[in-house]
């Protein structure tokens, strides 16, 4: 359990740096594309994701003595049907995910509206899963559930709390743009295929296959990342596949540094939350996870800062890891007013979270 929370909390800390880093990424490296950011997600996430999982069947063959190479290979073949195909559509299931978050920023949404949206994502699971055990109790139909699944009040209050701080936050926080229609429909179906793709990875996760839980579960992961190649399918469109490559050439290869980096923070991201998900309930996990909001607004609270302190210098551009950011493109300070109904909203919305953590744990 100790070692599940260290791997959610490194996951929460992981999807703040990510969700700050990412709204610069879109303006200056993407210029707004969210399309060509989700290409270079899905392609990057692949491969990087591949390369971790066999740096850790290596490390396992090396400090197991009963486990080789050849049999955890081997495991993954024989589970290809159809937990491996199960958890391809996870994986594209959470690329998706990445898609709906790039056009939310291409809508100017603020970073901290998109992790009070994620943070929401426990609520939701919690719910789904009711669902679920409902359907599951009246149909009999073979799904897993928690047996010792329970109603509870308790939630329900923090249900309504996190969801109308989610509401105001997100109403005093969206200055930047005439109308939240222009992201809500990208928001909203970004939470809906966070939450399908934690219940289907976590339903495939927790089944009975008689192999060694341990071996089955990195034997799935490969399938997980080959998932994230559903996020190319644009470029099977020509003219979508000539602008990517245009703009490659033009503008997004000499940020190479910094998308590496922040490609690699994404997967980290992923990776954390797939092996959280074997070891806690997920809308457990997904509370920990969400509590990013706050380091996510701390990041913003500090480049505000850096903001002001760079404009009394008369800079104009500063650089990440030879990305080029320009500096009307960090966060603006709030009015006063503004400052105080965030933080009321903040408080609702991690109110609403722990109330509701109380029932889970």
């Amino acid at each position: 359990m100790i070692f599940a929370l260290i791997l959610t909390i490194l996951g929460s800390i992981c999807m703040a740096l990510m969700i700050v880093t990412d709204r610069l990424m879109i303006s200056d490296c993407y210029k707004g594309n969210a399309k060509n950011a989700w290409i270079v997600s899905a392609i990057a996430g692949c491969l990087f994701g591949l390369l971790l999982t066999t740096v850790v069947w290596i490390a396992i063959t090396q400090i197991s003595s009963t486990v080789v190479f050849g049999d955890i290979l081997e495991t993954s073949k024989l589970i290809f049907f159809p937990y491996g195909i199960l958890m391809i559509t996870a994986g594209a299931l959470s690329i998706q995910v990445l898609y709906h978050y790039f056009r939310c920023y291409s809508e100017n949404a603020q970073p901290t509206i998109i992790a009070s949206w994620i943070a929401a994502t426990p609520i939701f699971v919690f719910i789904t899963s009711a669902l679920l055990y409902i359907f599951e109790k009246k149909f009999e139909t073979g799904l897993i559930v928690d047996e010792n699944f329970n109603f509870n009040f308790l939630f329900l209050v923090g249900v309504i709390v996190a969801t109308v701080g989610l509401i105001v936050f997100e109403s005093i926080s969206n200055t930047t743009v005439a109308s939240t229609r222009s992201y809500l429909k990208d928001l909203s179906l970004m939470l809906l295929c966070n939450i399908v793709s934690i219940l289907l990875i976590q339903q495939i996760l927790i089944q009975e296959t008689g192999v060694e839980p341990n071996m089955y579960l990195i034997a799935l992961l490969p399938y997980f990342w080959i998932g994230f190649l559903f996020g190319t399918r644009p470029l099977l469109n020509r003219i979508v596949r000539n602008n990517f490559l245009h703009e490659w050439r033009e503008t997004i290869q000499f940020s190479l540094y910094a998308i590496l980096f922040v490609e690699i923070i994404g997967m980290l991201v992923f990776f954390l939350e797939y092996f959280s998900l074997s070891l806690l309930d997920p809308s457990f996990m997904s509370i920990l996870i969400g509590s990013h909001i706050l380091v996510v607004y701390l990041f913003e609270k500090l480049l505000i800062k850096y903001k002001i302190d760079l404009g009394r210098d008369s800079v104009e551009y500063i650089y990440f890891f030879g990305f080029k950011i320009h500096v009307g493109n960090l966060p603006d300070q709030h009015d006063k007013n503004t400052r105080l109904q965030r933080y009321s909203a903040i408080l609702l919305i991690v109110g609403g979270i722990s109330i509701a953590t109380f029932y889970i744990i």
